[in-house]
């Protein structure tokens, strides 16, 4: 055994243990004795230990055109299978004994155990898979293509398909599978274009083109499902549409183009193999008849393509085997503008509603909440709060899957009753978008972000949510504005900050967050959001919000730590997921925190804020990206999402008050 404590002590990485560590680590360690030609560790095989030689050497081997190739020796002290033991990703690689080789086999969970002890120790391995391992090259290598791509002006989807198909997305988890990845192709073909099997160019521009600026008028629009992105049909197969950034919507974009693409291919080669495609033109006129071929031919897939395609599901079929996914996109980039940006415009529109609800900007105390359009809305709508029992009675009779649920704040039932009461009862929704004390600024200057400028002051003896309590400074205003987009927040929350610099009290972000604990609905509190392309850490200041209160409200958990920012929803693989859980003790994970975090610590250091201005960045769970499941692709229901959106809201609402 003393060769095992020797190598321990002047290994890496163990030797970043102190004295007990290392003993203790010693303790845990299996022996166990490989002979010649005898294999250690299988190619695909999922990897409970990491193994460190103590004696011999083995061979490496890894998978390379369809047949194993050695790549190198392994030495006596060398450890290896560590990334598949942590992040419990199959081996790509296949280790046989060289000779007689006695390895030391570590369990995954007394691996994890010492990360999460020995800030060292986990460093020291964090720097080995980054570094030496290029844990994430499959994610910068399609990051950087793209933007390759992008710099000269097109995008052809067959040249990046190779690079998203190496990411392997968690999200899209039967990518390489012959059965179709419904959950994962209905999330991608929500938040593209509806247009999208009909369409080949797409022109992707951040302003509209001046060449266009004529027809804008009488140009169709085409909507997004689930993406608050402009499009509109330029002439038939090609459509132009604005991006909010030139990093993080078009990564989208293209993401999900690329899944809707490698999905189309599975359900074009099935439509193929079982002689279906003649059918579908010869019985054109027969519609009744091609519906139950179709249906004898696909089965279970034509149900679930209907589901995914309910306007006219046999001219979609049509349109994806003809169309072929000859996709190209041509990027149209800011050179030489002068006229003002879609950013420049909004918050221009912002400063004159300021001007018309308080007759100037100065002595103006101004909290900015970022979160959805319409939580901060019903909190302070005196039409909803006016109702409530009428509300209430009418759910209890017509919604009781709804009504029942226990909520832990008794105003959540309401909230969640809001909307199939509002689809029947339209006169409320009126009411409460004619709330006087708030000003409405609609997404129409192309951010794709609405804001509601509200004056507490004007709701004073009026309705609200029953557990807030209002402030009463006439100069009180609170910016609530819709949800971000990736990169884009960081030019939004910077032109707020322009205009209201030290007026600025705080600054509170609400999200939906993938997580790595807990279930849907509960909460994340950020402590300190990450950006993963560089791990510049961004910790919150001033926090005023109560963890203990939000668990009290809401009636969930609540998960305290670090946030992760990343660059896209498909830009997340099983590997970074796992890795940020045991590295950096993230609990979730999101797309916009750092890069609000980045603009307003730039700011304190430019003397744009106060140094005490507070920060609260908290999310709740939409989804559980390594939870088959529980992914993004299928929706919350009611009450799910509003006990804990509500109880968030309510606390950025009152510290706003309180200030």
């Amino acid at each position: 055994m003393g060769s095992v404590e020797e190598i321990l002590q002047n290994n890496w990485p163990f030797a970043y243990l102190n004295r007990k560590q290392r003993q203790r680590m010693n303790k845990e360690m299996i022996l166990q004795r490989y002979k010649p030609g005898e294999r250690i560790l299988s190619l695909d095989e999922h990897v409970r230990h990491a193994y460190l030689i103590v004696e011999g050497s083995a061979k490496l081997s890894r998978q390379s055109e369809e047949e194993l190739r050695f790549k190198k020796l392994l030495r006596t002290g060398i450890l290896f299978g560590i990334r598949f033991a942590i992040l419990h990703i199959p081996s790509n690689e296949e280790i046989t004994a060289q000779d007689s080789v006695l390895c030391a086999k570590i369990p995954s969970t007394t691996l994890i155990e010492f990360i999460r002890e020995s800030p060292p120790f986990s460093q020291a391995i964090s720097r080995s898979l980054k570094q030496k391992q290029s844990l994430f090259s499959a994610l910068s290598d399609f990051s950087n293509r793209l933007e390759q791509e992008a710099n000269s002006g097109s995008i052809n989807i067959e040249i990046l398909l190779p690079y998203y198909k190496a990411m392997q997305p968690a999200l899209h988890p039967k990518m390489n599978h012959h059965e179709i990845d419904f959950g994962a192709w209905s999330y991608a073909i929500n938040r593209l274009p509806q247009d999208i099997a009909q369409t080949h160019i797409y022109l992707l521009s951040q302003n509209f083109p001046e060449l266009f600026a004529g027809a804008k008028a009488f140009l169709s629009h085409v909507p997004t499902k689930h993406r608050r992105r402009k499009s509109w049909s330029l002439c038939p197969g090609k459509s132009l549409v604005l991006i909010r950034d030139g990093h993080t919507d078009l990564t989208d974009f293209v993401g999900n183009l690329c899944l809707h693409v490698i999905e189309s291919q599975k359900i074009r080669r099935q439509a193929h193999a079982k002689h279906l495609v003649p059918l579908l033109f010869e019985l054109k006129d027969r519609e009744k008849e091609l519906e139950n071929v179709i249906q004898t031919t696909l089965q279970e897939d034509w149900t679930r393509f209907k589901e995914l395609w309910p306007q006219n599901p046999i001219d979609q079929l049509r349109s994806i085997v003809t169309h072929h996914e000859d996709y190209v996109l041509y990027v149209e980039r800011n050179l030489g503008l002068y006229d003002n940006d879609s950013a420049e415009r909004w918050i221009e529109q912002i400063r004159k509603a300021c001007i018309t609800l308080y007759g100037d900007l100065d002595d103006l105390k101004v909290d900015i909440i970022s979160s959805n359009s319409y939580g901060a809305l019903h909190c302070l709508s005196p039409a909803i709060h006016r109702n409530r029992e009428n509300i209430l009675r009418w759910g209890k009779e017509t919604h009781p899957e709804i009504y029942q649920y226990p909520y832990a704040n008794p105003s959540d039932r309401l909230y969640a009753l809001l909307n199939p009461y509002m689809d029947e009862h339209k006169h409320i929704r009126d009411e409460v978008k004619n709330n006087p004390a708030i000003i409405r600024i609609n997404n129409d200057s192309y951010t794709g972000i609405g804001v509601d400028l509200i004056n507490p002051h004007l709701l004073q003896g009026k309705e609200i949510d029953e557990n807030l309590t209002l402030s009463d400074s006439s100069k009180h205003l609170i910016v609530n504005i819709d949800y971000a987009f990736g990169q884009q927040a960081e030019d939004i929350i910077g032109c707020l900050i322009l205009l209201f610099h030290h007026k600025i009290r705080s600054i509170h972000v609400m999200g939906k967050a993938g997580s790595l604990v807990g279930k849907r609905g509960d909460i994340l509190y950020a402590n300190q959001v990450l950006l993963d392309t560089n791990d510049e850490a961004y910790p919150m200041v001033n926090q005023s919000v109560s963890v203990e209160q939000l668990k009290k409200d809401a009636g969930r958990s609540v998960f305290v730590g670090n946030v992760l920012t990343v660059q896209g929803t498909l830009l997340q693989n099983r590997s970074l997921l796992s890795y940020y859980r045991y590295f950096w003790d993230c609990v979730g994970l999101e797309m916009e925190g750092s890069f609000y975090a980045r603009q307003i610590q730039r700011a304190r250091s430019q003397n744009l804020l106060s140094k005490d201005v507070e920060m609260n960045f908290i999310y709740f769970i939409s989804d559980l990206p390594l939870e088959e499941g529980s992914q993004l692709s299928k929706d919350m229901g009611p009450h799910e999402f509003a006990p804990p959106l509500y109880a968030i809201t309510r606390a950025f609402l009152q510290a706003c008050f309180n200030q």
